[in-house]
């Protein structure tokens, strides 16, 4: 089997969904001189000894502080590198998997569908974007201000400042979700819009 290096969470909290806002450290500056920011899922490494979920666990504690349920899911399935999509093969230790995708080195992320029992807060991050699954394409598609995502009904939670006119850029999962829905002709897919 593909080694399994990370974990992350589509999160549902209330009518929106949780994605980090990277922290400063990992801030760019695009050739035309703006400021770009990443907005990934919650989720990170498989520590040794833990499985996909207790990492995922683990990391929703650190970097959001909030307890998460986790939905069963059906049809679970694989994205490859050249993001063809297939069933996923089953296997116990991910079980509740929605999907697995390839990260560096061919190694596999296990993403999973819930959503909190709490409120998050950017615990170990640098800040926190609840939005809708359309403003996460749009940043994907077109490109998307901190402002403007507000402007959308989005909520940035900060623990460190984050200027408004830089630009918000899914990556990881979040990048991932973004090109299951190209895929999908920009339909969303029934498990970003039942929770």
């Amino acid at each position: 089997m593909t080694e399994l290096v990370g974990s992350s969470i589509i999160l549902r909290h209330n009518k929106q969904f949780v994605f980090e806002i990277q922290k400063k450290h990992k801030w760019t500056t695009t050739t035309s001189g703006d400021l770009k920011i990443g907005i990934g899922c919650i989720g990170g490494a498989i520590e040794e000894g833990e499985t996909p979920l207790t990492a995922l666990y683990r990391e929703v504690q650190e970097e959001i502080a909030t307890e998460i349920e986790i939905f069963p899911v059906n049809n679970p399935f694989l994205v490859s590198t050249d993001f063809q999509l297939s069933p996923l093969i089953p296997d116990p230790s991910i079980d509740d998997t929605l999907f697995c995708w390839h990260g560096y080195n061919q190694a596999r992320i296990c993403t999973y569908l819930g959503q909190t029992r709490g409120e998050p807060y950017p615990n170990d991050l640098g800040g926190i974007l609840l939005t809708d699954p359309q403003t996460l394409f749009k940043a994907y598609t077109e490109g998307l201000t901190v402002k403007q995502a507000r402007k959308t009904g989005s909520v940035i939670i900060e623990k460190d400042p984050i200027p408004e006119e830089a630009l918000l850029s899914p990556v990881g999962t979040a990048e991932i979700l973004c090109k299951i829905n190209q895929l999908n002709n920009y339909q969303l897919p029934v498990w970003f819009t039942t929770v």
